[in-house]
């Protein structure tokens, strides 16, 4: 079985566009407009290259958050923060 993952996401948290691009891997529309976002969830409805086309990226982009990516990025930050002290 495949499995189709992509989002639509309201940008009321600052930080969901450090993980979705907006029209790359999901869509993010504007706090509280529920048209934009009806309109977009009526786009992914009707068609669907766009499903296919959005998980395929979401699925291409979810590896930058796996746990050894995140952690090399971590021990970085620290490495370089014990550097400047």
């Amino acid at each position: 079985m495949t499995l189709l993952y992509f989002t639509i996401q309201m940008d009321q948290l600052g930080g969901v566009h450090d993980i979705i691009s907006d029209g790359v891997d999901g869509y993010i529309v504007k706090f509280g407009d529920v048209d934009a976002y009806a309109d977009k969830l009526a786009t992914l409805i009707t068609s669907r290259e766009e499903r296919k086309r959005l998980a395929d990226n979401a699925y291409q982009s979810v590896h930058k958050f796996d746990r050894e990516v995140v952690m090399q990025k971590w021990c970085k930050l620290f490495s370089d923060l014990i550097k400047c002290v």
